[in-house]
């Protein structure tokens, strides 16, 4: 009875603001600007600002709602059975430290590292099927020194640093980034080395 009057009233304010420019934001801490089409069930039919063809969206994704006016609805729900254990406040602070770390986090020192080790590497083996393995080698050995850092002018508000959900949303992204940045580092690094060996043959 509670899920189908928490879903009501969900429905009604989307229905309310369709039409007009709204903000979405999501529990991956990604903002999504667009304008509500239309509602099914717990599905939001969205179509972003810059895109022709609308999305959908699962309202389980979705921590709030805001309209034109910067009202906000929250959808999120804190429900323990299906994983979402943080009360609504602690979210808001987890979606903050993601939002701030996707809007800050500029991996620059770990995608060096990996693409000047992995370009030495297949520069060195550039004739063996070894060096295949040099990208993910490399890429494994950057994860023991990617520990989550938050870049403290990247945080919107100094005391989100003393929360707990803050600091851990922050390092999920953090760390995402980071790793993917490093992954990629170590690929092209070996694709250079390579081709560095084959000219100097």
């Amino acid at each position: 009875m509670k899920v189908i009057f928490s879903l009501f009233f969900i429905n009604l304010f989307l229905l309310v603001s369709l039409f007009s420019q709204n903000e979405i934001h999501l529990l991956g801490g990604k903002i999504l600007t667009g304008e509500i089409q239309s509602i099914h069930g717990d599905s939001i039919i969205f179509k972003l600002s810059k895109k022709n063809k609308p999305i959908v969206l699962e309202t389980s994704r979705v921590y709030s709602v805001l309209d034109k006016d910067k009202k906000e609805t929250v959808l999120y729900k804190q429900d323990s059975t299906i994983g979402n254990y943080y009360t609504v406040e602690e979210m808001r602070m987890h979606v903050y430290g993601k939002q701030d770390a996707w809007k800050g986090v500029r991996p620059k020192v770990l995608p060096a590292l990996t693409f000047l080790v992995s370009s030495i590497g297949g520069f060195l083996i550039g004739d063996s099927f070894v060096v295949l393995a040099v990208p993910f080698a490399t890429y494994l050995g950057s994860l023991l020194f990617s520990g989550p850092v938050v870049f403290v002018n990247t945080v919107r508000d100094p005391a989100f640093l003393e929360s707990q959900p803050y600091l851990d949303g922050y390092a999920t992204v953090s760390k995402t980034k980071k790793n993917s940045r490093a992954l990629l580092g170590s690929i092209s690094g070996t694709i250079v080395g390579v081709s560095a060996f084959q000219l100097t043959k």
